[in-house]
């Protein structure tokens, strides 16, 4: 709920930064990988939007596949969990490079 609140309060003070115009679309960006469950999010969005600035916005989400590269090899490969090994030489050493997103977006208003 906190999330979708944050979102909410984003795209508020960016819509009374254009004179409070009534907000079309809103795109998101959330990665697979954020520790975002994208089914908690629709609830919250389902029970916060009522009311609020995005009450008749239409609302996108982008979900980048996670990414990672390995320190050991330098092998870049999907990562679908936060804890994986490299496909290449098995090792543990890896940084996520992709996947965590968290973000508005973009914000398009009348």
């Amino acid at each position: 709920m906190s999330v979708v609140q944050n979102i909410i309060n984003i795209v508020s003070a960016e819509s009374d930064k254009n004179g409070g115009r009534r907000v079309l679309e809103v795109n998101l960006e959330i990665g697979n990988l954020s520790g975002i469950e994208y089914g908690s999010l629709d609830f919250a969005l389902k029970h916060l939007a009522p009311g609020s600035v995005i009450e008749s916005a239409e609302i996108s989400i982008e979900k980048p596949e996670g990414l990672a590269r390995c320190n050991n090899c330098g092998n870049e490969f999907a990562l679908n969990d936060f804890i994986g090994c490299c496909n290449l030489c098995n090792s543990f050493d890896i940084d996520i490079i992709k996947g965590r997103e968290l973000r508005v977006k973009s914000i398009t208003v009348e």
